[in-house]
């Protein structure tokens, strides 16, 4: 019987196509501005910096979700917000989120890598039984100091359609730059997590930095939410910016890792959608390591 362990880091804190970096499936060119010119570029540069970025709460919008016996969402394939669980080799387990689509799997916490080389699963019932062995994490990273980073990379090839979509929604439009965070995300804009067990939940920014170079949100998160995207959708287009990983919390705060930096470090490329994509060359509030999911 499959039960519930990992954590949020209290006291330290769908038939679905098979798809990864190598797949034509997600195959993607990199987000390329148009090739009109410097002056031409420039102009659209600073019409963006011009332009706010405005955001709304959207828990309100979110779809119901099913969960399993333990109280996670579940699936046969992975996809943002499922939850994912790595076995050890005695057989002991421990429960995160699926973040981010990236080239090559899913951005998840670093501290999820209890097991390092322990087969990770999902479950595609809510009996939470017959699991699905989908592949192991890698390049677990745990920096205590400021600036905290916790993060890691689940490398699979089982990752669903439609994982450019948030909760099926919100599509993704890009990934904020950390450097960008402190204005474009002043204190009290709304913020979400899409979490395996919490769902989607929104809340405000409490900081963009709360000392060790995490951002501050109030949204309790749960047990098993750990490595969960932390995003935010704008007012104007209803397109989705991810932000971070969600990395742990207590009774009515949580807090997130950024993702910008994981990119970097991991070596890899967030998904986003086509139809949402923001040019990073014409607006550098956006990280350039994405590419448009096709």
């Amino acid at each position: 019987m499959r039960r519930k362990t990992g954590f949020a880091i209290t006291a330290v804190a769908a038939a679905a196509a098979v798809l990864s970096a190598c797949s034509t499936g997600v195959a993607g060119q990199p987000v390329a501005a148009p090739t009109t010119g410097n002056v031409s570029e420039a102009a659209s540069t600073n019409a963006a910096l011009q332009q706010p970025l405005r955001w709304k709460n959207v828990e309100a919008e979110a779809p119901e979700f099913d969960y399993d016996h333990v109280g996670s969402r579940f699936g046969s394939a992975v996809y943002p917000g499922i939850g994912v669980t790595q076995v050890g080799p005695d057989k002991s387990t421990m429960d995160c989120s699926a973040g981010a689509a990236v080239t090559g799997g899913v951005v998840v916490a670093g501290h999820c890598d209890a097991a390092p080389g322990g087969r990770v699963q999902i479950y595609p019932n809510a009996r939470g039984s017959s699991p699905i062995p989908i592949g192991v994490i890698t390049d677990a990273v745990q920096q205590q100091t400021d600036p905290v980073r916790d993060f890691a990379l689940l490398r699979t090839s089982a990752l669903a359609p439609g994982s450019t979509v948030i909760a099926g929604r919100w599509a993704i439009a890009g990934v904020l730059n950390e450097d960008a965070a402190a204005q474009a995300l002043p204190v009290g804009s709304p913020v979400c997590v899409n979490a395996a067990v919490t769902g989607v939940r929104c809340g405000a920014v409490l900081s963009t930095d709360d000392g060790d170079g995490e951002l501050l949100f109030d949204v309790r998160t749960e047990i098993g939410d750990s490595g969960a995207v932390l995003f935010a959708v704008s007012a104007d287009t209803g397109a989705a910016t991810l932000i971070g990983i969600v990395r742990g919390g207590d009774a009515s705060t949580s807090t997130a890792t950024y993702l910008d930096p994981a990119l970097d470090k991991l070596g890899v490329s967030a998904l986003v959608d086509p139809a949402a994509a923001v040019n990073p060359r014409t607006d550098p509030r956006y990280s350039p390591a994405v590419v448009t999911a096709q």
